[in-house]
């Protein structure tokens, strides 16, 4: 067993096939040469990275929602034995992708850990996009648009039920921040889960301060806080490379304001990072920055600078 204080286990999912366009599978590799682990290491973090869990399929651009549907539930499997690992072992998973999708088998990994330590679980959502759809609502088939639709128990039984486990997650356990694009049946099916919702109209009225305030007065005490934290949903003037961009969004200071007031994290996805998109390597660099000042939130680890070796 590890030191929980200390540990952060990487994993890379360079896999586009949830998505639109291709792109998404290159992003652990950049992030990588870019200097992500080494930035964690500078933060007092034992770093260990467990590599690329491979897509089962060729990773390219899917044309049809089987195909997708199949890789898809196959990759979630993968990524669930690996945070499942990894949170046995006592450390925090950060899992790098590739699309949204892949926080399937992360999440699923994660609630089962819960349910087996009698922990509370919360997970804070940060996208532009609900990613609440179903096969049934959604107008482009994509698997990226569906994951927390799926993991709140809508959605096809194999996601929903991934590994064999009872549903992942309820409403009251997700705290959706920065939304502003919602498909109208997937609005829908938003309102009637209980979902908490901070979209970017009412984080203009009220201010990012007192929105992430109300977000974690609302976490239980001593639950294991899960981020899923996807790249659209700063303003694409800042992170040009996603796949799906979408306008009026976090400036650089309010995502480090929320992400700086979060507690302390024990699980996280870094997703929709698209390099074939990026201009001068800008969203590679951003992104780096914000999952250390995510890591960074809550709690401090102890300052052993560029720690090495198993962990």
């Amino acid at each position: 067993m590890v030191n929980s204080l200390q540990a952060v286990h990487v994993c890379g999912v360079p896999s586009d096939m949830g998505g639109n366009s291709p792109g998404a599978r290159l992003a652990p590799e950049v992030l990588r040469s870019q200097g992500l682990v080494a930035a964690l290491q500078d933060q007092g973090w034992c770093v260990l990275d467990r590599g690329d869990i491979e897509p089962p399929m060729s990773p390219i651009l899917q044309k049809s929602l089987a195909p997708s549907f199949a890789g898809t539930t196959n990759l979630a499997l993968r990524i669930h034995e690996q945070v499942a690992w990894s949170l046995q072992q006592g450390a925090r998973p950060i899992l790098l992708g590739g699309d949204h999708s892949v926080a399937l088998g992360s999440i699923h990994a994660v609630a089962a850990h819960c349910r087996q330590q009698g922990k509370a679980l919360h997970v804070l959502w940060m996208d532009a996009h609900a990613d609440f759809n179903t096969p049934l609502t959604s107008p482009s088939g994509n698997a990226h648009g569906m994951p927390l639709a799926s993991l709140c128990g809508l959605g096809p039984k194999p996601w929903v039920h991934l590994a064999g486990h009872p549903v992942a997650l309820h409403g009251l356990q997700v705290s959706l921040i920065g939304v502003r694009d919602v498909d109208p049946e997937e609005k829908r099916l938003l309102d009637d889960s209980g979902v908490s919702v901070f979209d970017m109209g009412l984080i203009q009225k009220e201010g990012i301060d007192t929105v992430m305030k109300r977000v974690v007065d609302a976490i239980p005490q001593g639950a294991h806080v899960h981020l899923s934290f996807d790249m659209d949903v700063i303003d694409p003037q800042f992170a040009p490379g996603v796949d799906t961009a979408v306008p009026a969004g976090f400036s650089v200071p309010m995502v480090r304001t929320a992400l700086a007031a979060m507690p302390m994290l024990d699980s996280v996805d870094w997703v929709e990072f698209n390099p074939q998109r990026d201009v001068d390597n800008k969203t590679a660099r951003l992104a780096i920055e914000l999952l250390s000042c995510a890591l960074w939130a809550g709690f401090q680890p102890a300052t052993t600078p560029r720690l090495q070796g198993a962990c």
